[in-house]
């Protein structure tokens, strides 16, 4: 499946440029629930690890026919299902489907549709299992021919303050460089200082990478400016990572393993409120709440009823998220 799409994005014809679609959203336990496709182009059976996930439609406008590249980011494992004209049925979610699609770079989902015709076109985003929230950043184009294959392009949280930007590629013809471009909104972006790097130009596959360490606070949006010998411009998909002040990516959790009581850290999150989850190892939620950081930064976690074993803490903390591992005894 990822191979075919990947065939679909390098072999198409260049096309009128149309601007590219930015959609920030945030799946919640209050959206309603769906049994979700498996991965097809359409997709033809059912899951049986996402049969209640929560899910949001999303209307796209396609203005012309052609190839568009529809790219999900987001901290958690997500999914997307594309639904033609007539329209999207939760109780009948094969119905009307073009594009179930799973991973493309880590946990977002990602893939390349020739539209035959314009439209108001239906996308469902979803979690991969059931019981995932979280936010996440839709973006949608016209796919554009590369003068390489593009085989992934993420950017991540690194330590501190850091982003990490890495690419993989390969094929690379009669390229002069690749410069990184990062801007806020998903619709203006700027060249990175140092962010300038010459390409190998090598045959076979060749990973770069690139750390930002001066992000804005919120979303930050990377692409690549693609520069070749000839002098021509192209760019490549966005990837996104948000930022903050709060510096939830330093959030502890000690002792580890614990048996009684599990004490969360973050010490710039005093008086702080934070909603808690407790995943276990098969992805279900075995304890929630909303919690109030006191006045040393850290909220006590009661766990003594839980079996022993391997879990998931998601804390989100004035809208960013993380996830933390640990081991009750």
């Amino acid at each position: 499946m990822r191979r075919c799409l990947l065939t679909y994005l390098f072999s198409i014809c260049l096309m009128p440029v149309f601007s590219q679609t930015v959609y920030p959203g945030s799946l919640a336990n209050t959206d309603p629930t769906f049994n979700r496709p498996n991965e097809g182009m359409p997709p033809t059976t059912l899951s049986t690890q996402g049969t209640n996930v929560y899910y949001n439609l999303i209307t796209i406008n396609i203005p012309a026919a052609g190839y568009f590249t529809f790219s999900n980011n987001s901290l958690w494992d997500n999914f997307s299902v594309l639904y033609d004209t007539n329209g999207f049925n939760p109780a009948l979610p094969l119905t009307n489907a073009l594009v179930a699609n799973d991973d493309f770079g880590g946990t977002n989902s990602e893939f390349t549709y020739n539209f035959t015709s314009p439209g108001i076109y239906y996308l469902v985003i979803c979690s991969f299992k059931n019981n995932v929230t979280g936010p996440y950043t839709l973006s949608y184009s016209p796919t554009v021919v590369l003068p390489l294959n593009l085989l992934s392009f993420t950017a991540a949280k690194a330590t501190g303050s850091s982003n990490i930007i890495k690419w993989s590629v390969a094929n690379e013809s009669n390229l002069n460089t690749y410069q990184v471009q990062q801007g806020t909104d998903g619709k203006n972006f700027k060249d990175l200082i140092n962010g300038d790097i010459a390409a190998k130009n090598n045959t076979g596959t060749t990973s770069y990478s690139f750390v930002d360490d001066n992000p804005a606070e919120g979303y930050n949006y990377y692409r690549l400016k693609i520069a070749e010998k000839s002098g021509r411009i192209s760019y490549s998909l966005i990837a996104v990572v948000k930022n903050s002040s709060l510096a939830i990516t330093n959030l502890k959790i000690f002792p580890n393993p614990a048996s009684d009581f599990l004490q969360i850290e973050a010490k710039s999150a005093q008086n702080n409120k934070a909603f808690i989850s407790v995943i276990n190892s098969i992805g279900e939620i075995v304890l929630s709440g909303k919690y109030s950081f006191n006045n040393q930064s850290l909220i006590p976690i009661d766990i003594k009823k839980l079996p022993a074993g391997k879990y998931f803490l998601k804390a989100i903390i004035n809208n960013d998220e993380t996830m933390l591992v640990f081991i009750k005894q």
